[in-house]
């Protein structure tokens, strides 16, 4: 369960948000431009062509028009890369050098190993980068490694992007280039940068020996761009036998403490932006099909670290876009894979899509095929279907190809496939396709559901019973601060009113005399979030305002943004502390605050006739005496007020 935001130290959490610049944050994202006090730009989390995206570093908030989405810089590091609050943290605190406490352990109570697990990971980060950098610095040296990529038609500027670099054929380059650095070997050889030798290779050898060796290297990053391991292709000429056992074609990082490959994704942090504009993720096989993809045009294109798509990734994907598409070789292993990649899909609630290339043929080879390779490439990503529709069309045309033993098998085949759909509309749909595609009887796809152990939720539909009467629901004693508002009903937004005074108490400086003004009129001992009806922007005011009748701190408002927890109202506060909700005017607050002065009086007027005629009913004329003088000065009140509706 993630943290929550409560359980982390508000001063701690202060010094985060301002060691870093949410400007610059989202400048390395977005291009922005100055457009009065704020900045803008196209939104990094929708496709849009007019910039619709809003930054402002006065209030280190941003707000989009189009989509809604806003923040402040860790709502913006959380969405950019997936992260939850605690991940986002502490990506920022690194940022701005801000040290994060002792007992920090993601936002919960610590323990006294999570300092030094984090000084461990961040060791483990170092020795990567300087790998990385090893390997680059080696591509320029190996004149078969660049000859290779040549060859594969790859370009300085993909090489750039990816970090492409090249391992050489010695077997101790790296290992000597850590000791010379002082690096800890050991730890190197637990993230699978280094092997430890079962015999000295010489005498006075380090003991260690280079896992990459002779290959064209691929840094793996997370969402962050931060390095967590290498995958490794095999030059020519490299493929000889190394102790009578062929090395692997490809060769990745073991699993490391940063390093996962059920939860990584090649090419993710490249792809994340341009996933989220298509709202779309392509899934490919190997690391030459995403640079070759990337190079050709197709930014959203990421690959499983040689291993089959899992749940972590599918939930990764799900992050940043709503449609993910597998686009594998369409050789028999790759067909296969498909297959593997929609069982994922429906046992998490996914309906992966499938792209189908011509046989034997990969991406890049279909890239490479001639002029027109990306064209083509375009039409096969756009004819992608749900890979379950294929795959059951397909069971159909071999149930018709042959007798009942056909139909049987297709049948059971589908029934699979169909119990792990977890959305009950899309199974039935496909369920009544089958039935008439087949020309079976809808029991025979129950009852081979069922014989799979899936849920009975595929019978035909019966008649549904009449509804039961629904039982007496009793109504909530109105409180004082709900009697008398519009027959105690909840109201379902703001009024004008409401948002008027909203953006002046987001802007309190602004507009202080006003509330001044309007303070003096108010009942005794009302509080500011009596002025409001609208119980999200009540519960928001208590969270913050001070005693009653005193002023509220203009920084207390700013920072109690995070507690808006209703979304509406979210983008309502947030519009008005960037100043483009509207220019608010000081004399339609005055009438605003009038109007709200007012109704909370009438609001005590109707609590003191109530009152009265309790009185009354137990013949009480000390106390009703008492009511009606108090009843009348509330009236007197009222009458007072009553310009302020004007």
């Amino acid at each position: 369960m993630e943290p929550t935001k409560g359980r982390i130290d508000a001063a701690f959490l202060q010094k985060v948000k301002e060691g870093v610049n949410l400007l610059d944050v989202v400048s390395e994202h977005v291009v922005l431009r100055k457009a009065g006090s704020n900045h803008t730009g196209l939104c990094p989390f929708h496709s849009e062509r007019s910039p619709s995206f809003s930054v402002s570093e006065q209030k280190q908030l941003y707000h989009c028009y189009g989509c809604k989405a806003g923040g402040d810089v860790i709502k913006f590091t959380q969405e950019l890369h997936g992260l939850s609050f605690p991940e986002a943290i502490e990506e920022l605190a690194e940022r701005g050098k801000v040290p994060l406490p002792k007992e920090w352990s993601g936002g919960g109570a610590g323990t006294p190993g999570d300092a030094a697990d984090r000084e461990k990971k961040a060791l483990a980060y170092r020795l990567t980068r300087f790998t990385a950098l090893y390997y680059r610095q080696s591509l320029d040296q190996l004149r078969s490694a660049r000859s290779y990529l040549t060859e594969r038609g790859m370009s300085a500027e993909t090489e750039r992007a990816f970090y492409v670099g090249a391992a050489p054929s010695g077997w101790e380059g790296l290992t000597t280039r850590l000791i010379e650095a002082k690096a800890p070997v050991e730890l190197a050889a637990q993230l699978g940068l280094l092997q430890k030798s079962t015999r000295q290779a010489r005498p006075g050898g380090p003991g260690y020996f280079d896992l990459f060796r002779n290959r064209i290297v691929f840094p793996i990053t997370d969402l962050r761009g931060k390095i967590t391991g290498f995958g490794g292709r095999i030059l020519p000429g490299g493929e000889t036998s190394d102790g009578g056992v062929p090395p692997p074609k490809y060769l990745n990082s073991p699993e490391s403490l940063i390093f996962h490959k059920s939860k990584q994704l090649y090419g993710v942090f490249q792809a994340q932006k341009h996933i989220r504009e298509a709202d779309e993720s392509v899934l490919v096989e190997g690391y030459f099909d995403v640079t070759a993809l990337h190079q050709a045009g197709f930014g959203n294109v990421v690959a499983a670290c040689g291993t089959s798509l899992t749940p972590q990734h599918l939930q990764l994907l799900r992050r940043l876009g709503q449609k993910i598409t597998v686009l594998f070789d369409g050789d028999e292993a790759g067909r296969n894979a498909s297959v593997r990649a929609m069982e994922t899909g429906l046992g998490s609630g996914v309906v992966v899509h499938g792209a189908s290339l011509p046989d034997d043929m990969d991406p890049d080879e279909l890239l490479l095929s001639g002029p027109e390779g990306a064209a083509r490439m375009r039409a096969c990503l756009a004819a992608a279907r749900p890979i379950l529709d294929l795959q059951l069309e397909l069971q159909v045309a071999e149930a018709r190809k042959g007798g009942p033993e056909a139909l049987s098998q297709a049948l059971k085949t589908s029934a699979r496939w169909l119990k792990l759909f977890q959305d009950p509309v899309g199974r039935e749909v496909r369920v009544d396709w089958l039935c008439r595609e087949l020309a079976v009887d809808r029991r025979l796809v129950t009852q081979a559901i069922q014989a799979e152990g899936g849920r009975a939720a595929v019978e035909a539909p019966r008649p549904a019973p009449a509804p039961a009467p629904a039982p007496a629901v009793r109504q909530p004693v109105r409180t004082s601060a709900s009697a008398g508002r519009r027959g105690g009903q909840a109201l379902k937004g703001p009024t004008s009113s409401e948002r008027r005074i909203l953006v002046g108490l987001v802007n309190w400086p602004r507009f202080a005399q006003e509330f001044a003004s309007a303070r003096d009129k108010m009942p005794p001992g009302s509080a500011w979030a009596d002025l409001l009806e609208w119980e999200p922007a009540r519960d928001w005011v208590r969270k913050w305002e001070p005693e009653a009748g005193q002023s509220p701190r203009d920084d207390l408002i700013q920072r109690s943004l995070d507690a808006a927890e209703s979304a509406p109202l979210a983008v309502l506060l947030r519009e008005a502390m960037m100043g483009t909700s509207g220019e608010l005017q000081a004399e339609d607050l005055q009438k605003s605050l009038g109007r709200a002065v007012h109704q909370s009086w009438a609001r005590i007027s109707h609590q003191k006739k109530l009152a009265l005629a309790d009185a009354e009913s137990r013949k009480d004329a000390g106390l009703q005496a008492k009511l009606m003088t108090e009843y009348l000065d509330v009236q007197r009140k009222l009458k007072e007020l009553s310009s302020l509706y004007e």
